[in-house]
């Protein structure tokens, strides 16, 4: 079948059109069409990896050369599919990892147990596992647990991947946490409309007492202030980062009851907020 020609939606169980479709049947549509992503998510991934089999691994034994080997099968994929070579060089090392050290997990992306998304959440938190001996065991007990409990929030899938590791080696979920927390850092991206986002990684803990300052400097201001919350707490952001003023922006001028700190005397009650 060529590039151009229309895909033969049946054989993935959806219809040609919703025309005739009833209320009802649109929710099996949809979760059918959750499936059939699953499945072509299934396909590229393993198509990648096998990219990775025959353009790479006959050089695993020189670093220089397995470095080029992989920057040029990333190259190609990335000319062809139209996105960037650092995203397509990480994402033959997810494939790599998806079909040679959890065989049984990728069956599960394949029959739509879990999502393209989770792929990420699931080499992440089982890195470390690859060429280990209890890597087969590691795979089974998540591919049993996968298709056994429901629908997998970000949070709950990192929890099951964490304690199934720990179980068989606790340093190496050390060792990730260890990482990660040397890897962290800040960066900035221009979205659209004269806008930017800023975006840092830190500890939890450190994440709980920024979110709380912000969460108090936001909520100084009187019940008269126009802003959305998201707006306050972005600019409360800004003034906690600056040492700028941040002040209640209501029309009540005098009239105004807010009681709004300098950004270095703002204390935070500290809650528990779930990163």
């Amino acid at each position: 079948m060529s590039v151009d020609a229309e895909p033969d939606l049946s054989v993935l169980g959806l219809p040609e059109s919703l025309d005739d479709v009833d209320a009802a049947g649109l929710g099996a549509v949809v979760v059918a069409a959750r499936r059939a992503s699953a499945l072509m998510d299934w396909h590229r991934l393993r198509a990648m990896s096998e990219v990775y089999e025959r353009l790479v691994a006959p050089y695993m034994d020189s670093d220089q050369r397995v470095y080029d080997a992989h920057a040029r099968a990333a190259n190609e994929i990335a000319m062809m599919v139209g996105r960037s070579q650092g995203s397509v060089e990480t994402e033959l090392g997810y494939a790599m990892h998806l079909f040679n050290t959890l065989p049984a997990v990728a069956q599960c992306l394949h029959d739509g147990v879990i999502a393209g998304g989770h792929v990420r959440t699931i080499v992440a938190r089982t890195g470390l596992v690859g060429g280990q001996d209890y890597a087969p065991l590691v795979d089974s007990e998540l591919a049993e647990a996968l298709r056994r409990q429901g629908s997998w929030s970000l949070q709950r899938l990192r929890d099951v991947c964490d304690r199934i590791v720990f179980r068989h080696d606790p340093t190496a979920v050390r060792e990730r946490r260890k990482a990660a927390n040397e890897a962290r850092k800040v960066w900035a991206e221009n979205t659209t409309d004269g806008m930017a986002v800023l975006h840092a990684s830190m500890t939890a803990e450190n994440v709980r007492i920024a979110v709380a300052r912000v969460d108090a400097l936001a909520s100084s201001v009187c019940d008269g202030d126009p802003r959305r919350d998201g707006a306050r707490r972005s600019d409360a952001v800004f003034a906690l980062l600056s040492g700028e003023l941040f002040e209640c922006q209501c029309d009540r001028g005098d009239d105004c009851d807010a009681t709004v700190p300098a950004p270095a005397m703002v204390q935070a009650e500290l809650v528990k907020i779930f990163v």
